[in-house]
């Protein structure tokens, strides 16, 4: 008898400790969890020669801080790789933008990671038809000022005297 006394003793203890280290719990302050951050970038990609504008070309997504992004925009090229007396055989090569990104926040800072690549077709006289496929690639890192223009990369095209500025600008959504 006297050893259940002894357990129930124990059990009511047991109840009496539990219920004040549970509040001091929920009295103790928790780190704020840290809420999303999305930006909207524009991204302006600008063909120049000598100073002068030739052509710009803006795109507009939305980023979520931390996370990859992709944007891809373009078309395919066909080039013919196997010319037969009965059938021409061809391969598909995709031109056009190609853009990987990451906006980071962190102290008040927003930096910027991209991989690109800006790709064109032109005409070639030899082989009659046939394509020659430009390319302009770059990858980097910047920090970027909200709702200002930023030059991520500025390329000068080998084959001409063109030169080509990638810029982005990001405006915080929330």
């Amino acid at each position: 008898m006297a050893r259940r006394w002894g357990v129930m003793l124990a059990v009511i203890l047991a109840l009496a400790i539990v219920p004040p280290i549970a509040a001091q719990d929920k009295d103790t302050p928790k780190a704020p969890e840290k809420a999303w951050a999305f930006y909207k970038l524009t991204m302006t990609v600008r063909e120049t020669d000598g100073g002068k504008v030739l052509s710009s070309r803006s795109y507009d997504f939305t980023q979520r801080s931390g996370d990859w992004g992709q944007l891809r925009v373009g078309s395919r090229v066909p080039v013919a790789t196997n010319s037969g007396s009965q059938s021409t055989q061809y391969q598909y090569v995709d031109v056009g933008l190609k853009v990987d990104s990451r906006v980071q926040d962190h102290d008040n800072d927003l930096a910027f990671d991209w991989r690109l690549e800006l790709s064109s077709a032109a005409a070639d006289p030899n082989p009659p038809g046939q394509p020659v496929i430009r390319n302009v690639s770059s990858n980097g890192q910047t920090l970027l000022a909200i709702g200002k223009p930023v030059v991520m990369t500025a390329v000068d095209d080998m084959n001409s005297t063109h030169k080509f500025v990638f810029e982005v600008t990001a405006t915080k959504v929330k």
